[in-house]
């Protein structure tokens, strides 16, 4: 079983259909609720308004959960405003990654993992979590399965020397929250503003 998401805002999930031996493929958008823990990749051409469809209708649930405050509903709709294609034009794609370190800095060593997003250009990648979401809509989301574990125990750090290299995947629930966790970093719409402001002033 596994899910993707396509154009349009839908999701598609695939299970094997024993009688036909092959893969039978269902809509699950309306379902999707149900799917947080399965295997879940991005079809190519799919844009971060795409994404941003297919959770529009769950919001009121899904805010908690994706950016830890009441903010996800006015995010999502910050994100249908008139699009603004004018952010910084060094950037290609926007991208789903893999954190993940072994430190020690409460005492015992710990595996620690996260999803990271942001934007990739020609030769360097984009920080975008205080970017307005109509900015970014009309960019294609990418999944980055590349899964390397550093070790940063005892303040020290090699990125040379890697304890682990392999491919992971995400599920449906790690690609919606490293997006929405990520874009939320400073909070709601009106703090994120204050912030910019205040580094403006700086």
């Amino acid at each position: 079983m596994s899910l993707k998401i396509v154009s349009g805002g839908r999701l598609i999930r695939s299970t094997w259909d024993t009688k036909k031996q092959s893969n039978v493929e269902k809509d699950v958008t309306d379902l999707n609720l149900n799917y947080f823990d399965e295997e879940c990749d991005i079809d190519p051409g799919v844009t971060f308004k795409d994404i941003m469809i297919l959770i529009k209708p769950n919001t009121e649930v899904y805010t908690y959960l994706l950016t830890q405050g009441p903010w996800l509903k006015e995010l999502i709709e910050e994100g249908f405003k008139d699009p603004i294609i004018d952010l910084n034009d060094e950037i290609q794609h926007l991208e789903l990654f893999w954190l993940a370190e072994l430190n020690n800095y409460e005492g015992p060593d710990v595996l620690s993992e996260n999803v990271g997003f942001h934007g990739v250009g020609k030769n360097e990648n984009w920080a975008i979590e205080f970017s307005s979401l109509n900015t970014l809509g009309h960019f294609e989301v990418k999944l980055n399965k590349e899964y390397t574990i550093y070790d940063v125990r005892n303040n020290k750090y090699s990125s040379d020397l890697p304890l682990l290299k392999a491919i992971k995947p995400f599920t449906f629930l790690q690609v919606i929250k490293g997006i929405f966790w990520e874009m939320s970093f400073g909070g709601g719409i009106e703090n994120r503003n204050k912030f910019i402001e205040d580094l403006k002033n700086k």
